[in-house]
């Protein structure tokens, strides 16, 4: 379905779906419009709908354009009970993120993806994305002045 720019509207329309039942819905909007759908999100936690909401946003800090900066909505996205907050850190990541989301039961996912090109880490040298689903994982250990991986025993 196209929304437009109603991002309350799309909010509370995909709310309305997950409890209705049958369908995951699941929709996208810039990080920093989710403060307009900020009433959507609270009455989907609230009713703990199965909605996975994307928020995408260039990440302009690192490239000298202070515009838009979602630093600090991410960090009030992730104070929301209830409400399961991913930032996957490439496509790996990104497609254990979606199972998780996709087994989620008892609220919202909300994924924070960025529209710059990501690199993908090479999961034989690094370790396996299915790490995701604990919540944090160590990706790689670090080297000490050696070179040798440090022993964390």
């Amino acid at each position: 379905m196209h929304f437009g720019i109603r991002e309350h509207g799309m909010g509370s329309a995909m709310n309305g779906m997950a409890l209705f039942g049958s369908v995951i819905p699941y929709g996208g909007r810039s990080r920093p419009f989710r403060i307009i759908a900020a009433g959507d999100t609270a009455c989907g936690v609230i009713a703990c709908a199965g909605v996975v909401r994307f928020y995408a946003r260039l990440d302009r800090a690192w490239r000298g354009r202070p515009t838009h900066q979602s630093v600090e909505h991410l960090a009030a996205m992730r104070a929301i009970p209830n409400l399961a907050v991913i930032r996957p850190c490439d496509a790996h990541e990104t497609r254990e993120a979606w199972r998780a989301a996709l087994k989620r039961e008892n609220g919202p996912t909300a994924f924070a993806l960025s529209r710059q090109k990501v690199d993908v880490i090479d999961r034989k040298k690094y370790a396996d994305a299915r790490g995701l689903h604990k919540g944090a994982y160590v990706l790689a250990e670090a080297a000490t002045k050696t070179g040798k991986p440090a022993n964390r025993g």
